[in-house]
């Protein structure tokens, strides 16, 4: 699991690993997810900074 802000466009992210890396809204995470991930990603989401838009 890696945790960043990025805000160019979701192309333009170069990464060495990960098959199949996506990117999703925090409300809007696939399913099904093991609980103790999803846990582990709104203790996160708690920490994280809000943005204006």
């Amino acid at each position: 699991m890696f945790v960043v802000e990025w805000d160019g466009a979701e192309n333009e992210l170069v990464l060495g690993e990960g098959q199949a890396l996506r990117l999703f809204p925090l409300d809007a995470l696939p399913e099904p997810m093991p609980p103790h991930v999803r846990h582990y990603v709104e203790q996160l989401t708690r920490r994280l900074p809000l943005r204006s838009l």
